[in-house]
């Protein structure tokens, strides 16, 4: 019920979008929503009286509302627009942690650090939370390449995070890695990640200066 709570829904419009947010198509979708219910409300006062309908239909001022099915096409419209702007942008997160993982095979891990960084921003502005766990999961590959050890937190993360899918596949890869190398104290590392929350971590990656990569 709380979608149609009147205070909530007042109280949203005084806040501030956010920053993936279109808020030209606010307008859009008023204009669209009032069209409909004008066409609704003439239907309904006229639908006994075909008269009645007919000259309301005809009066300019009233003219518009018989096209307010066109409002429902706008909706359809918008909602294209959106669900095809998703879908690129976790896309191009997907690209740039693919890329960053493709660095971090070259040893560049300067640029995975900086690649996964850009796709966890990608990643959380649209809410793709697989994507994001991918790109966390190169950022602390690559701290880990780096001989910095709370990379190892980062993984247990997203070992905590992910049970299934291509983030668990990727965890094993390189713990596998990990072993076969004879890094010390894997298991105490990936369980201090377990404790850590996922919004705190990826805010702490995405404010920390890409200058302090390279520590």
């Amino acid at each position: 019920m709380g979608l149609f709570s009147l205070r909530d829904n007042l109280s949203s419009l005084f806040v501030r979008p956010e920053r993936n947010h279109f808020r030209t198509l606010d307008g859009l979708r008023a204009v669209s929503i009032l069209w409909v219910m004008a066409f609704h409300c003439v239907f309904f006062v006229t639908y006994t009286n075909l008269d009645l309908a007919i000259a309301l239909r005809s009066a300019p001022l009233l003219a518009w509302t018989k096209y307010g099915f066109r409002g429902v096409d706008i909706f359809f419209v918008i909602s294209g627009f959106i669900i095809s702007h998703i879908l690129m942008r976790e896309h191009e997160a997907t690209a740039l942690t693919n890329l960053a993982q493709a660095s971090l095979r070259l040893d560049d891990i300067e640029a995975a650090k900086s690649l996964s960084r850009r796709s966890l921003a990608v990643a959380m502005e649209i809410g793709a939370r697989p994507a994001a766990l991918g790109a966390l999961l190169v950022h602390g590959e690559a701290l880990i390449t780096a001989g910095d050890r709370t990379g190892l937190g980062y993984i247990g993360l997203v070992q905590s995070q992910s049970s299934i899918g291509d983030s668990r596949y990727e965890v094993d890869r390189i713990l596998g890695r990990l072993r076969a190398v004879g890094t010390e104290r894997i298991e105490d590392g990936l369980a201090s990640g377990e404790h850590l929350d996922f919004d705190d971590v990826v805010q702490r990656i995405l404010d920390r200066p890409p200058a302090s990569d390279s520590q």
